[in-house]
């Protein structure tokens, strides 16, 4: 299941207000995530008369993420699969050598599970690279395959 997405309202169709459902659908988040979030004042609104509460749209769209405008591919700013392996090794050695069932796994097992560990990184940098939602999924997929 794909995480929410927060989408945009054509101007012709955008209301400057907008109730807590209609809010919450631009924000891609619950009404409940929405209404937290007003409560502590992260996201200014006001409440009706009738005690419904509205968002202005210009205040909701400073919380959307910016256009994605083009960017290199990760190989090209030197994030390899390799590299991100050395990192994540590093990071790891010490805490992976006091875990026992680390330890007792046969040899072939670990050259296993690494392999399947590398094609994760692969397929999450693929994902990073993608230009589009469908490049995106397929991406993640693959990744998926290799982490069950």
């Amino acid at each position: 299941m794909s995480p929410p997405r927060a989408r945009r309202l054509p101007p012709s169709r955008s209301p400057d207000w907008l109730g807590l459902s209609e809010a919450s659908e631009v924000l891609g988040v619950s009404p409940a995530t929405l209404r937290r979030w007003a409560d502590a004042g992260r996201v200014r609104s006001f409440t009706t008369p009738g005690g419904h509460r509205r968002f202005a749209r210009r205040t909701l769209e400073r919380f959307l993420p910016a256009a994605r405008g083009h960017r290199p591919p990760v190989a090209v700013m030197g994030v390899t699969p390799e590299r991100v392996t050395s990192v994540y090794r590093r990071s790891n050695r010490v805490a992976s050598q006091r875990l026992p069932w680390v330890v007792a796994l046969p040899d072939a097992d670990r050259d296993a599970f690494r392999e399947l560990g590398r094609g994760v990184a692969v397929h999450l940098l693929g994902y990073l690279d993608a230009e589009t939602p469908e490049g995106r999924e397929d991406q993640l997929r693959e990744a998926k395959v290799h982490a069950a």
